[in-house]
């Protein structure tokens, strides 16, 4: 009796299946969605740091919109690595220093980051420019969404945005910071480099009000979240841009037939 032996060659179609073949599938329906499989994550995910194995995406991202005034709602969720900025433009009468001396927000005390002040120790007017931020874990502590700032010197006014951001370096969540300052100038002008999935962070402002005039930041690359002036006597503008690599950005601000005081900072968020 003679067998005959059939081979049938099952082809099966990959491109709509998936198949088990010992190594788990993880599946994502965001590119910052957590958690993902702490085991071997895919290295050349848009977003992430091959040395990243949270699941976390690495890009530092706003979390809501930014917020003027001294009322602040909190933004994102809980253990994304959230940074809280305050940005604040002071304009004082007189004093020595002109500073802002403590910041804070439901019960939680903010560290200063960087400063710019036109005229700090010298007699008259002054004008004055901060960055401070509150990391995830005093973000969950805080009760309130209230701002109390204090400060030395004679305040005359003084201007107020916040903002949360996702994805941000709890250890170290700066790569750098830049300040420029002036008693007299058309203009105010700092530059910083950047780094890989983070962002920058500018604020500045004019011993002057904005009144008919154009408060703006030159530079065509940068996101103008906003202006303001308070008591009409000086105004604030506050922007950011995305950053991708180690290139040097720089912000100029001007306010169109002003003189009095310009000041600028920089801050660069360092994603995790």
């Amino acid at each position: 009796m003679k067998y005959f032996v059939f081979t049938i060659l099952v082809l099966p179609l990959l491109a709509c299946h998936n198949f088990d073949l010992g190594a788990q599938v993880v599946q994502a329906t965001s590119e910052c969605e957590a958690p993902i499989d702490p085991i071997e994550p895919p290295p050349d995910l848009p977003g992430r740091s091959p040395a990243n194995t949270t699941g976390y995406c690495t890009d530092v991202e706003l979390q809501g919109s930014w917020q003027s005034g001294t009322t602040c709602l909190e933004q994102g969720v809980a253990n994304t690595n959230r940074l809280m900025i305050v940005a604040i433009t002071t304009e004082y009468t007189s004093g020595n220093p002109k500073a802002v001396t403590s910041v804070s927000w439901g019960g939680q005390s903010l560290a200063q980051v960087a400063e710019a002040v036109s005229n700090k120790t010298g007699g008259g007017y002054g004008t004055g420019s901060d960055v401070w931020f509150l990391s995830e874990a005093d973000i969950q502590n805080a009760t309130g969404s209230s701002l109390s700032i204090a400060h030395s010197g004679t305040l005359d006014s003084y201007g107020v945005y916040c903002a949360f951001f996702s994805g941000v370096s709890q250890a170290s969540p700066f790569s750098g910071t830049a300040t420029d300052s002036a008693t007299s100038s058309t203009s105010a002008s700092a530059s910083l480099a950047g780094v890989e999935s983070g962002l920058t962070i500018l604020v500045g402002g004019f011993g002057d009000p904005i009144v008919s005039n154009t408060l703006a930041i030159t530079e065509p690359e940068w996101t103008t979240v906003g202006t303001q002036e308070f008591n009409n006597q000086a105004s604030q503008i506050v922007g950011y841009k995305t950053t991708t690599d180690t290139t040097v950005d720089t912000g100029t601000i001007t306010l169109t037939t002003s003189n009095r005081r310009p000041q600028i900072v920089l801050v660069n968020l360092q994603p995790m």
